[in-house]
């Protein structure tokens, strides 16, 4: 059970995973968790501003906890769905908006301006705030010790990294870390858990690091909220931290044979997971996102014990994604409202 616990006077950065139905959209709904903390001092008019100079005008709108007015960033930028928007508030009026591709890794930002300015873009460099990679929670792959950074920061950074730096938290904690080169793989995770008192990194969603071109690497650390974790000294002494985190909550379904054949007549949920699939209705849907692409399953609960099961939308979706017996689909929650979900796909070793 998550703990309440007194809110820093510090204002945590949050992530947004863009969904092909967002940037089709005018609007972008906010995590709640974050419009919460900030109810009572955010403005209702916002500055979004992006590394090149690009900055654009939009409304927040307190009621739905969504910014309004955002198309023109979707598609001066080219955003199709599958990218990451990392929020660092300035003044709570003013957000730099860092924005990482499908693969993880921050983009080659384009020379655009937005319409109503009448300046020119301006040059983005690793010196000038570093650059950013990010990496989402596995259960398929958990993060031990070593994270694997994107191929496309490691072709910009991979042959100036040293043997050996630092982590840094947004607390001013340091933890030792090493590159290691054959693996192209950067160590000494472990550390950053034992010091946090969390067992893995099971309770967190994303971590987001910043290269600084030297030997420090930052590192903020969100959980399943899309808000970043406080890392309160008191909090994190007493060991009491994983009870503030929450979990980001999640589906998982198995291939079988059955879920192969022509006429497929429903994919159980596994009842594990009923701590999600209560938040269902006895028939509901759920959109489940991948890039640019988007999936609609229709939900039915059977009796006896109300189990779950996907009736429709099944059958497209498998055949997009070329499933196979064996293969795994993680489907983790985007939202607080548990039926937006991006898509993990784990292949088969068969």
């Amino acid at each position: 059970m998550e703990t309440e616990i007194e809110w820093p006077t510090y204002v945590r950065d949050f992530f947004k995973v863009l969904t092909c139905d967002d940037c089709s959209s005018n609007e972008l709904p906010l995590p709640h968790k974050f419009c919460d903390m900030q109810q009572d001092n955010l403005s209702g008019s916002w500055i979004l501003s992006i590394r090149n100079g690009y900055q654009i005008h939009v409304v927040y709108d307190r009621q739905s906890m969504k910014l309004l007015g955002v198309s023109d960033l979707f598609s001066d930028f080219g955003l199709i769905g599958g990218e990451i928007l990392l929020f660092e508030s300035v003044d709570l009026r003013v957000f730099n908006v860092y924005i990482m591709g499908e693969d993880g890794c921050e983009i080659q930002y384009p020379e655009v301006v937005h319409r109503s300015q009448i300046c020119c873009p301006v040059p983005v460099s690793i010196s000038d705030g570093g650059w950013k990679f990010v990496n989402f929670i596995s259960l398929a792959f958990p993060t031990e010790d070593k994270v694997a950074p994107p191929r496309s920061f490691m072709r910009m950074f991979g042959s100036v990294i040293p043997e050996w730096f630092i982590y840094k938290t947004k607390d001013n904690g340091i933890f030792g870390g090493h590159y290691e080169f054959l693996e192209r793989k950067l160590s000494g995770m472990r550390r950053v858990c034992e010091v946090l008192r969390l067992v893995d990194f099971s309770l967190l969603e994303l971590m987001v690091f910043t290269y600084d071109g030297g030997r420090v690497f930052k590192l903020n650390l969100f959980d399943g909220h899309n808000v970043e974790i406080g890392l309160d000294v008191n909090v994190v002494v007493s060991g009491s931290l994983a009870s503030t985190l929450r979990q980001c909550l999640h589906f998982k379904i198995e291939v079988m044979p059955s879920h192969m054949l022509r006429y497929c007549h429903g994919v159980c949920v596994p009842t594990q997971f009923q701590r999600l699939t209560a938040s269902w209705k006895k028939k509901d849907k759920i959109r489940v996102y991948r890039g640019g692409m988007s999936w609609e399953f229709e939900i039915r609960k059977r009796r006896p014990g109300n189990q779950t099961a996907i009736h429709g939308g099944w059958i497209e979706f498998r055949q997009e994604i070329e499933l196979k017996v064996g293969d795994c689909c993680f489907f983790w929650c985007l939202d607080e409202s548990n039926h937006h979900f991006r898509l993990e796909i784990v292949k088969s070793s068969g």
